[in-house]
């Protein structure tokens, strides 16, 4: 049943309020890896509800906003792997110190961040069969990894 529930939390995005008469400690973290924002024991009381389930709310609400900050920070890491593999590629094949790579790619991307919006390169692995080294192809190209 709480696989059910989790599933109306997830697509929904709404918060879920569970009311039980007894309870035991494997129930309860089934019950929040299930999604649920509030687990209630023998309280179903008509004075307790409205409080029950606004806090059902803002502690659905908070989980949603600290979701978002992790998708974000992850999002922010994945581009900072990106901009320092990009980094090293440029170090390897061309011989340059970090700050050269660093200020090569920013040199690079200028014109097309004025133009577009910021766009980071895209590292095309490299040829297998020719042995040559990675490079990194400049935003503005069309070209995508085959990864």
């Amino acid at each position: 049943m709480l696989e059910e529930y989790f599933a109306v939390s997830r697509a929904l995005a709404r918060p879920i309020a569970m009311f039980v008469d007894e309870s035991d400690d494997d129930a309860i973290a089934a019950s929040i890896d299930a999604g649920v924002s509030a687990y209630v024991v023998d309280g179903l009381a008509a004075n307790r509800i409205r409080p029950l389930l606004d806090l059902a709310v803002k502690r659905f609400n908070a989980f949603a906003r600290l979701q978002s900050e992790l998708a974000e920070a992850k999002g922010k890491l994945a581009e900072r792997e990106m901009i320092d593999k990009a980094k090293r590629i440029l170090m390897d094949s061309r011989r340059l110190s970090e700050p050269e790579a660093y200020g090569e790619m920013r040199r690079r991307l200028r014109p097309a961040r004025r133009a577009t919006g910021f766009q980071p390169s895209v590292i095309q692995p490299p040829a297998r069969s020719t042995g040559h080294r990675e490079k990194a192809i400049p935003a503005s190209s069309s070209a995508r990894p085959e990864w």
